[in-house]
């Protein structure tokens, strides 16, 4: 299998590459630059973040 540090490696580039990208597709009308970049984020593990942020707010301001 692969090694730990290779994997986290690899998820790690591949999460710059995706942010890069997802930045030159701002200006480009045939990327999504808004996925790519929200994917990079996900792949570095800023995205459970992202998503604690939104739930917090979520359950105090939209009662079910």
């Amino acid at each position: 299998m692969i090694p730990e540090r290779l994997k986290s490696a690899g998820k790690f580039a591949g999460g710059i590459v995706l942010i890069l990208v997802g930045i030159f597709g701002l200006v480009m009308p045939i990327l999504p630059g808004f996925v790519l970049i929200y994917f990079g984020l996900e792949l570095l593990g800023f995205g459970l973040v992202i998503r604690e942020i939104i739930h917090k707010y979520r359950t105090k301001y939209w009662k079910d």
